[in-house]
This record gives structure tokens, sequence and C-alpha cells, in this order.
């Protein structure tokens, strides 16, 4: 499991699977979130800014002096890590 090795690391299932028992099954396998496709974009971003900042504000806007940047390639969307 990646979360065994990289606790820090925020997953989110990008999935067609969308019965109750699937998503399920991914949670309880490590995952933070789980995103049934079609999905809009904004909501893959919302949800991974979710997952991988602390303190999000009622807006959904990351905390107050938090510095993050989340990248969309075709296929992902991620939140590049500090080096």
């Amino acid at each position: 499991m990646i979360k065994t090795n990289y606790p820090d690391v925020a997953i989110v299932l990008v999935t067609a699977l969308s019965r109750p028992e699937e998503v399920i099954a991914g949670l309880e396998r490590g995952a933070d979130d789980h995103v049934t496709k079609p999905f809009h974009p904004r909501e893959l971003v919302l949800r991974a800014l979710l997952v991988t900042v602390p303190g999000p504000d009622p807006q959904g806007l990351p905390a107050e002096g938090t510095n993050v940047t989340v990248g969309i390639d075709p296929g992902r969307a991620y939140v590049p890590t500090k080096s």
C-alpha cells in the first residue's frame, strides 16, 4: 500500500466504480477521497485541495498563508510537493 511507505501522500481515487461497496472498499484501503467519473475538473481540484491543505475555509479555499499549486495533466491532477 502506498500509505504504508508514504503516509503523507494524499490519495484521491478517480474511477468509474460508484457502488457503495466499491467506494467503501477504496476508502478502507487507504484512499482519502473518491471521485466517480464523469466529474467536473473543478471538483477534482477542490477535492485534491481538501485532502492536502490543512484548514480549508468554508469556501473550500486554502488556509491563509498556504502556498498551494494544483496541477492538471491529461488523466491526473496533483499538488506538487516542495523540494
